[in-house]
């Protein structure tokens, strides 16, 4: 599998393929876990940090994780939920035409690619032309956490440290914002979904990561479970995959005459 952008390491040499760890309780775990930060850049560098196993031939850390560019971020994400098997989706929309609500299904792992070269480009500013390059995971969380979250951004993505960002103007800022949005290859952010009342083309924004709130507190009620019955040792139980531990819970559950809905 290949990174839309890719990752490029000191020498020059850009890492574009990558693998994700098996899928057990463990990586269930720390996946629900890390959802719980507060904002979705930190919960998506520390979801990748846990779930990649390798970009390239570069095990990943959390360091790694932060290198990566946003837009390939975004693309693991969507790559992640179909690993964990949460990537078809049902969603519901109001129509903008007619008013009337409808449901429609995605697949994130499926939806295509943005045009975006990857390659750094050049924006005509008040000061002058100035090139840019595509932001990374810890330039977003950083600029996320300053008093002025765009600013920030444009100085991490602006080629030349020496330029003055207090001399940009809004236009300025917003037209390097743009830029940057159209520059790194990415899922794209939203798709048109026809109203089966009215026909009307309806454009709804798709978030890459969203489906990771279903997860909630991922393997812990198999834990309970499985380890009230059996007295298995948490880490035994969360190095099971999602299908042992379910198969697991069925006896359980059979033994006691009991019907369970949670992997149904």
């Amino acid at each position: 599998m290949q990174l839309p952008h890719g990752l490029m390491t000191a020498d020059g040499t850009v890492h574009r393929s990558y693998a994700f760890k098996p899928v057990d309780g463990r990586l269930e775990a720390a996946v629900a876990e890390h959802s719980r930060w507060p904002d979705r850049a930190t919960v998506t560098v520390k979801i990748l940090a846990a779930a990649l196993d390798r970009v390239g031939d570069m095990a990943v850390d959390e360091t790694v994780a932060r290198s990566l560019a946003v837009g390939d971020a975004r693309y693991l994400m969507a790559q992640l939920a179909r690993h964990f098997e949460q990537d078809t989706k049902w969603l519901t929309a109001k129509c903008a035409a007619c008013g009337m609500p409808f449901d429609f299904q995605i697949s994130l792992g499926d939806l295509p690619l943005t045009s975006g070269t990857g390659a750094g480009t050049v924006v005509d500013t008040h000061s002058g032309p100035l090139a840019i390059r595509v932001p990374n995971c810890g330039e977003l969380i950083a600029a996320g956490q300053s008093a002025d979250p765009l600013a920030t951004l444009v100085r991490a993505a602006i080629a030349d440290d020496q330029v003055d960002i207090a001399k940009l103007s809004d236009d300025d800022l917003q037209a390097i914002d743009t830029a940057l949005s159209a520059l790194s290859p990415t899922v794209i952010p939203g798709i048109a979904a026809p109203c089966p009342s009215c026909r009307h083309e309806n454009a709804i924004a798709i978030t890459t990561s969203d489906w990771i709130e279903g997860l909630g507190d991922g393997p812990l009620e198999d834990v309970h479970a499985i380890a009230s019955a059996y007295g298995w040792s948490e880490q035994d139980i969360l190095a099971l995959p999602r299908n042992r531990r379910a198969s697991y819970i069925h006896m359980i559950e059979q033994a006691r005459g009991v019907v369970g809905e949670r992997y149904t």
